[in-house]
């Protein structure tokens, strides 16, 4: 005991602090605590909890084999002797304690070098069961706007939010457009279980919008004009007449006969919205009387009809008026 004496004399203090661990339960553990080369391990440790809450400490013998004569724990004020612990045949020492905020640890080994416990400080408390808020601002929003959606988790090792957007911080926010009324579900797991909060924004859809052009707006017969439309906020877009059903927002030519006023409906579920485009056919030959004039009376038996006209087809062009053949010149036709 004496050269022991002198040994610890000689030994300065060593400060540990180990980090927490994730075991349930877990409040601090030391690590090994071995003996050294000098024969003796001392050290101080240091760790924070809830104030007045029950736990255990615990002892384990890292090396059975090992003898160790001397061994003193020492947790705030509470002395723990190892005695029985050290000489016997068990393995593991637990005791029951109160835990303070603020917390210290000594411990105190004398024996073979390289001999080692680890002490364990674990809480009997159940882990609460994590807390959630979660909020979305606005709660209603217009088609292409946006909501807040706000949260918080308590007791929670991960935080979820569905759909579309993933993990999370344990506190945040986050900006959302669906295009539809969506719900989204927070979920917090933790070691007290797992809880779950949900938020709906709803959403107002805007009534449609459609636009329709034709380009050319004046084409001779035979020839194409390019119908182009768009629309926003729809679920089906109908071009009337002769076409039908089309996607969203595009293009395509059209071969009208004659004058055509083309409508593009669109509909959706905040009702229906339409759009036209007028396209004008020139005919390919047209005929005018150019005397008499209409709405002319007549007192004789006879009478002159003279008129002008156009031939695009590039043929031959006869004329009859009232059956008689009309003498035709140039683009004009006369007949008695």
């Amino acid at each position: 005991m004496r050269n022991a004496s002198i040994v610890l004399s000689m030994i300065a203090v060593l400060l540990c602090i180990a980090p927490l661990t994730a075991d349930a339960g877990m409040v601090y553990e030391t690590g090994e605590l071995s003996i050294n080369r000098w024969h003796v391990h001392l050290s101080r440790h240091a760790f924070e909890a809830d104030s007045g809450q029950p736990g255990y400490l615990e002892i384990r013998k890292n090396t059975p084999g090992l003898p160790i004569q001397i061994g003193f724990v020492r947790l705030n004020r509470r002395w723990i002797p190892l005695k029985h612990l050290l000489k016997g045949s068990d393995t593991t020492l637990r005791k029951a304690i109160t835990l303070r905020e603020r917390n210290r640890l000594r411990v105190l080994l004398v024996g073979s070098p390289g001999a080692s416990i680890t002490i364990t400080i674990g809480s009997d408390m159940e882990s609460p069961p994590p807390v959630v808020d979660f909020s979305a601002t606005p709660e209603t929003i217009q088609a292409g706007s946006t909501s807040t959606l706000a949260w918080s988790c308590l007791h929670a090792d991960a935080c979820t939010i569905e759909p579309d957007i993933g993990v999370v911080d344990a506190a945040g926010s986050a900006a959302v457009s669906p295009a539809e009324t969506t719900t989204y579900t927070l979920t917090a797991t933790g070691s007290g279980g797992i809880t779950s909060a949900s938020v709906t924004v709803t959403v107002i859809p805007l009534p449609p919008k459609v636009t329709l052009t034709a380009d050319p707006v004046e084409i001779a017969c035979g020839e194409s004009t390019t119908l182009t439309w768009s629309s926003q906020w729809a679920d089906q877009i109908v071009i009337d007449p002769g076409i039908g059903t089309v996607v969203p927002a595009g293009l395509m030519q059209a071969f009208p006969q004659s004058d055509t006023t083309y409508t593009i409906t669109a509909t959706g579920p905040a009702g229906t919205a339409t759009a036209s485009a007028m396209v004008v056919v020139r005919s390919p030959m047209n005929i005018a009387i150019t005397s008499p004039v209409d709405g002319e009376t007549i007192d004789r038996p006879d009478v002159t009809v003279q008129g002008t006209f156009t031939n695009e087809t590039g043929t031959e062009t006869g004329i009859t008026v009232n059956g008689q053949v009309a003498m035709v010149y140039e683009n004009r036709f006369v007949v008695n």
